[in-house]
């Protein structure tokens, strides 16, 4: 009978680098899906929202944003909650008419974000 002895302190260190890969990687996908759904339950005085938005377009840009605020160790993080809410609300549709924009400010995200962390 052989006996396999296992180093905890590998997978110490695996498994929450692991689990957080795997929510990262579900993220945009979630976020992709929540606002297709939403979108197609909301009317206004009989009129649908619909989103069409391109989920690879998403994931790409998302895991791009990611990528430069782990770079720049947090500091892209309001860019990049601006740019996702852009992505998002430009991809929403209003009677196949209205496109809806986002126009947001990144210093006041900024300022936000730096004043909940302290």
């Amino acid at each position: 009978m052989a006996y396999v002895i296992v180093d905890l302190s590998e997978t110490r260190i695996l498994v929450p680098i692991l689990f957080y890969a795997g929510i990262f990687t579900i993220l945009p996908l979630a976020i992709h899906g929540s606002y297709r759904y939403r979108m197609s339950r909301i009317s206004w005085r009989g009129i649908r929202f619909g989103y069409r938005g391109d989920r690879n377009e998403l994931i790409q840009n998302f895991f791009k944003w990611i990528f430069f605020t782990i770079i720049t160790i947090g500091n892209y993080g309001p860019w990049m909650t601006i740019n996702l809410r852009k992505y998002l609300l430009g991809n929403v549709r209003f009677v196949m008419l209205f496109l809806l924009s986002y126009y947001g400010f990144h210093s006041i995200v900024l300022l936000v974000s730096n004043s909940v962390d302290s």
